[in-house]
């Protein structure tokens, strides 16, 4: 039968991918329940970037989560910067209150850089947590 499909130009209807089944099963028996959803991984981060002797915008500062560079963004004519918050992908959840695949949090401590100015590297205990820098003085190369 399968041959006189094919013959005719028709594909029979595709099979639902074994590991999306076995993946169900395994769900459901391990007390979990599918369930396509997000979580927080980074926050918004914002601030502005100035000059620490004279306090005047610095543009074009490449501003990076610092354990994530690929999150990142440029300060623009007045100094101001803006990361854009990224997130966890979840295709289930466990009780109690746990995710498929287990959620990551990357914080929210920063570096800046520019040419002619030291690398800003954000420390300390909150670097982690504040996502309001507000102004962030780079100190000019000698």
């Amino acid at each position: 039968m399968n041959e006189l499909i094919k013959r005719a130009g028709h594909a029979p209807p595709p099979r639902p991918p074994t590991f999306v089944a076995l993946s169900l099963v395994l769900c459901l028996s391990a007390g979990c329940a599918p369930y396509l959803h997000t979580t927080p991984r980074s926050p918004e981060v914002r601030g502005r970037v100035l000059d620490a002797r004279t306090r005047t915008p610095v543009e074009g500062a490449k501003v990076f989560l610092t354990e994530h560079p690929s999150v990142s963004t440029v300060s623009d004519g007045e100094g101001y910067f803006r990361l854009k918050e990224t997130r966890n992908f979840h295709y289930a959840a466990t009780v109690p209150e746990g995710h498929l695949p287990a959620p990551e949090y990357w914080g929210a401590a920063i570096t800046v850089s520019r040419t002619n100015y030291i690398t800003y590297l954000q420390a300390g205990p909150d670097a982690r947590w504040v996502a309001d820098k507000g102004e962030i003085l780079l100190e000019p190369s000698p």
